[in-house]
Parts: structure tokens; C-alpha cells; sequence
């Protein structure tokens, strides 16, 4: 998985090689709506993420780090593709708000997660604020991942368990979502090259929901990401929109830390 997105870094921003370009708006769009209906930040008077310490998991060359840091938040991220980190790194550098960005490459959550914490102990440091993340993104990386289950318990595990949010997006495993993500990307259109994705790591809501309490989360929202057609606008080839009644294909959650006291 690691060398079949490094091969990818280098058309990573350009959004006819990419898919991610036309599906991430609505991914924004349903952080921004999480986060303004937890925190009730809704005058406009700062940046929706100011303050907060958002962790990026699987950033590939910087999407959502990038859309993250100019909402306001700090932003760290991770990847294990050295090659692609380097793409993020440099492309970070065109924009004032996104050039202070911490990318690591050649890390695991695992990694990360193991670090985090040791560092945490050597410093004696048991303050929420600055040992947990406020916001962790883990957008379209665990329909990858080996380890699912294993990736939602490390990020849990850093996730600042008051107020904290985990946002996952991924792929329901269904005939539509063959069609309409391999066959179509992959085959017909040549998207992406054959290979993308398996079918068979695809995870329903309800089987994410199960990994995320057995990892201490609760869900609090999901919804669907559909296709538009046709597209709103001229310029985009692809458009989508949240829809709380169609997770048969992409689809996104939230949760959070559950409350012991329930």
C-alpha cells in the first residue's frame, strides 16, 4: 500500500489524476458542520479551528492537512510514504497559512501513537491541552489499511477525551460502491490505476461503528458522500453532497471518546 500511493505523489495535485480533489469539499464540509454543532461556533468572528491541535493520519500529499490549517487548527501529519510527505511538504510551502504544517513521513500510527505516549511520560505532562489532539482525520486510509480495528485503537488512544472529535471517511463495501469505485475510476475511466482499491477491505458504518467502541469511541453522526449529477457547475467533472440517507458508497463519521460516566 505504502509504494502504490508513492507512485501517486507525483500527480497528487492535480485534481484530473486525483479523484480526492472533487470528493474533499463535502469531507470539509461535514468537519466544519461536526465541529460548529459540538462547539457552537457559528459568529464567524475567528477561524473555525483556532486553537485546536488536529492530527492528519494517512495524509497523503496534503489535502485535508492543508484545508485543516486554514480553518485555523495546528496541524500534524503523518504518512508512511517518505516520497509523498516530501510532495506535501513542498506544496505546503506556496501558502503562508499552511507552511508551518508538522508533516512526518515514514510513520505509522502505530509508530506515532507509541512515540506520543513515551513522550508523554518522560515529560510527566497529564494536561489534555497539550498531550491529546482536539481533531484526528483519518480520511480514506483505512479501507488501506491491514489493520483496521488496530489503526481506530491508536487513534483513539491520542484523541484528547473531552470534547475531542474522530473523523473517518471511507467506503461501504456494496455492488454500487464496485461499480462506482473501482470499475468505473479504475477500468473505464482510468482515474486510478487498477489496483486502488480492494473491495474486500471496504467497511460498512456499522462495522466501523463495532471497531470504534471496541476502542472506546461512541459514534455521533454519519453520512453519505453521493455523486451529483450533474455537476453544479461546468468547471468540476465530479461534484458531491452529504446525504444522512445514502451510505451504500463513500461515506463519512464522527465520534468520539465515550463517556465513562454512561
Amino acid at each position: 500500500e505504502v509504494s502504490k500511493f508513492s507512485d501517486l505523489s507525483s500527480s497528487w495535485w492535480d485534481p484530473l489524476k486525483n479523484p480526492l480533489h472533487y470528493i474533499h469539499p463535502v469531507r470539509m464540509q461535514f468537519i466544519r458542520n461536526i465541529i460548529t454543532t459540538l462547539n457552537d461556533n457559528d459568529n464567524g468572528k475567528l477561524p473555525l479551528l483556532q486553537h485546536f491541535k488536529a492530527l492528519d493520519v494517512g495524509c497523503g500529499g496534503g489535502l485535508a492537512s492543508e484545508s485543516l490549517a486554514r480553518l485555523g487548527a495546528s496541524v500534524t501529519a503523518i504518512d508512511p510514504s517518505n516520497e509523498i510527505v516530501r510532495v506535501a511538504q513542498t506544496h505546503a510551502q506556496l501558502d503562508p497559512r499552511t507552511q508551518n504544517i508538522d508533516y512526518r513521513g515514514g510513520i505509522s500510527i502505530e509508530e506515532f501513537a507509541a512515540n506520543h505516549h513515551l513522550a508523554k511520560a518522560a515529560a510527566d505532562d497529564d494536561d489534555e491541552d497539550t498531550t491529546f489532539f482536539d481533531l484526528i482525520c483519518i480520511l480514506d486510509v483505512i479501507e488501506h489499511a491491514t489493520d483496521p480495528a488496530g489503526l481506530l485503537k491508536h487513534a483513539a488512544s491520542l484523541l484528547k477525551p473531552s470534547g475531542g472529535v474522530l473523523i473517518v471517511s471511507t467506503i461501504n463495501r456494496t455492488a454500487k460502491s464496485f461499480a462506482g469505485t473501482i470499475l468505473a475510476p479504475e477500468y473505464i475511466l482510468r482515474l486510478l490505476p487498477v489496483g486502488t482499491h480492494s473491495w474486500q477491505q471496504f467497511l460498512s458504518p456499522k462495522e466501523v461503528r463495532t471497531m470504534a467502541e471496541q476502542a472506546g469511541l461512541e459514534e455521533i453522526k454519519t453520512s453519505g458522500m453521493v455523486l451529483v449529477v450533474p455537476p453544479p457547475t461546468t468547471t468540476a467533472l465530479f461534484s458531491f453532497a452529504l446525504n444522512d440517507n445514502d451510505t451504500d458508497m463513500n461515506w463519512i463519521g464522527a465520534y468520539q471518546i465515550k463517556d465513562s460516566t454512561q
